[in-house]
């Protein structure tokens, strides 16, 4: 009786409550004494206080917590008595299993309560378990990481849930561990992927067939050609003939599996030319063949993108998956049409995010941004070349139209004067362009380039998104929104410079998935033509700076004024060569 007197008496000095005389502490007298509950809410209460708030993320997590057990004065939910109740011990079996959802267990733990613990022991067990959970649901939901710490052009999609938002659903439910599955993602590809890591890790995964077979040493083979081998190849690759084709196509090197092959050595980092050579061949008989561990690690990183995704992608959107070099539209969860498109270059690779399609604009005048104008126009002129006339230009100056060679350019600003194409001819723009206003300033549009969409790796624009077929496109959407035909979209070219404001929602959401699992199981990659799997990786794996990694491999982080390449038909060293051969001024 005289300890617990005792630890009562000092327990209620340390909070600042004044100390009965001696002969007040008797059996049953003492109200202003607290119960042990309340000490455990003292010590809890002040745990919470001293949480770090660091960042972002973890000033969040502090005050949905602090919100929480504010509105409880500071009791316990996870507690009963001196032990764990049924809620907490169901989640920390749940938690356990993160391994199954891409996550790792280890930042879920919660240290075990020893016997005859203290108010202080059980308040910061009380505290790591509502850490715990709430980490669980914001990595399950939002990510691990946060996508802006890899690239200045990743964007995230997805909320994470609030701190608070979480402890009352978990504590509101006879099923808490249900509640905490559902933080993730509701996105059917992520379930495959989820699926295809269960099979990787449990040495279960399905065998492949075409992975048995060996193509043979031989010659180079280089489309348009016929060879044996060709056959072989295309059931390596898993192509099939059309249902019209004759007999000996299939030892025909046609375009489809040109581009299958490009794909291929694109994904195996191997030189995308299209030949089937030496390295080819050692790639596709097991030499360079993603190892179970490789396959783990890309599944991981593309789990952890789908995190990043809106939790609602809409009825109707179209997806660019930059990787993999196509756009797919999707109306009610089915694909209503795929094509490919041409995405930027490393050095300004295209961003990627989500944001609504605001219009369509027909017959599009082409403003030069100023990146361009600095790098490509300015020297251009200064060096007398034609560039004006070459790229179909020209250039006003606070609303007037001037003569460029007028100007005395290495005196002047060049980002002061509006250097534009008009709709039609060699407008880059061609006749469409889709408006989806964000931060990167890039969109999708038509190009007078139709021949680069036959190029395997279409890494060449400026950061915007080139479409094959940009009409049909503009059918697709305009006839969801407003009931267009194909024909009322010609019309509206016909007529000339045209905006039309869409009225439903439509999201466009560039991703950069390099891992897609099939509708038969089977694994599809594509390459990380930006170095973004590396970084995930390593970050997932506790990596340092990896911003300045991104810095130190890519020439031009910026995409800022990304739009179109002036002229993409022509390479830098012809572009060169053209303008040395018609330089002078007009």
């Amino acid at each position: 009786m005289l300890k617990t007197i005792r630890y009562l008496y000092l327990l209620a000095v340390a909070v600042g409550l004044s100390p009965l005389p001696a002969q007040a502490v008797e059996p049953g007298l003492p109200q202003a004494l607290i119960s042990p509950e309340q000490a455990i809410g003292i010590d809890l209460g002040r745990a919470v206080r001293a949480l770090p708030a660091t960042e972002e993320r973890t000033k969040a997590i502090r005050d949905g917590i602090a919100r929480f057990y504010g509105e409880r004065n500071n009791e316990p939910v996870w507690l009963l008595r001196d032990r764990l109740g049924f809620r907490a011990n169901a989640l920390i079996e749940e938690m356990g299993r993160g391994a199954d959802w891409g996550l790792d267990p280890a930042a879920y733990t919660v240290p075990a309560i020893a016997p005859g613990s203290g108010a202080e022991v059980l308040a910061q067990n009380e505290l790591a378990m509502s850490l715990a959970v709430v980490r669980y649901a914001i990595h399950a939901h939002a990510g691990r990481i946060d996508p802006q710490t890899i690239s200045r052009i990743i964007d995230r999609g997805s909320t994470p849930p609030d701190g608070y938002d979480v402890l009352k659903a978990l504590t509101g439910t006879d099923t808490p561990a249900r509640v905490l599955l559902a933080f993730h993602p509701k996105h059917p590809q992520f379930e495959r992927l989820r699926q295809k890591l269960i099979e990787l890790r449990g040495g279960n995964a399905k065998h492949d067939a075409a992975s048995d077979i060996i193509i043979p040493n031989g010659a180079k083979l280089k489309p348009g050609q016929s060879d044996a081998q060709v056959a072989l190849v295309r059931r390596r690759l898993g192509l099939t003939l059309p249902a019209a084709a004759k007999p000996g196509d299939e030892l025909v090197y046609d375009n489809a599996l040109a581009d299958a092959v490009r794909k291929y050595q694109s994904a195996h980092e191997l030189k995308p030319d299209g030949i089937i050579g030496k390295g080819l061949r050692a790639a596709l008989n097991g030499s360079n063949v993603a190892t179970p561990e490789r396959q783990t690690e890309r599944i991981l990183v593309n789990m952890e993108r789908w995190r990043w995704m809106m939790e609602d992608m809409g009825e109707f959107y179209v997806q660019n998956n930059v990787p993999e070099f196509m756009q797919y539209v999707v109306n009610a969860g089915r694909i209503v049409r795929s094509e490919r498109i041409i995405v930027g270059k490393g050095s300004t690779p295209t961003p990627t995010f989500s944001k609504r399609l605001e219009f369509i604009e027909f017959m599009p005048f082409w403003n030069v941004p100023n990146s361009i104008k600095v790098q490509e126009i300015r020297p251009g002129l200064v060096n007398g070349t034609n560039i004006m006339e070459v790229q179909g230009l020209s250039v006003d100056f606070n609303g007037r139209r001037i003569d460029p060679y007028s100007v005395d350019w290495e005196s002047v600003d060049v980002r002061r004067f509006r250097f534009y194409q008009t709709p039609g001819g060699k407008n880059v723009l061609g006749v469409v362009k889709f408006m989806f206003p964000n931060r990167h300033d890039v969109y999708m549009h038509d190009t007078p380039s139709k021949s680069l969409f036959n190029d395997g790796v279409r890494t060449i624009s400026h950061g915007c998104m080139r479409v094959r077929d940009p009409l049909d496109l503009a059918e697709k959407i305009l006839g969801y929104d407003q009931g267009w035909t194909l024909a009322a979209v010609h019309n509206a070219v016909a007529r000339g410079n045209t905006r039309v404001d869409l009225k439903k929602p439509v999201q466009v959401h560039v991703t950069y998935f390099t891992t897609w699992i099939g509708d038969d199981g089977k694994i599809s990659t594509f390459g990380d033509i930006y170095g973004h799997d590396r970084r995930v990786a390593m970050a997932l794996n506790g990596g340092g700076n990896l911003l300045a990694d991104e810095d130190s491999t890519r020439d031009t982080l910026t995409v800022a004024d990304a739009g179109p390449g002036i002229d993409d038909t022509y390479n830098v060293k012809k572009r060169k060569e053209f303008y040395r051969e018609n330089s002078g001024r007009r």
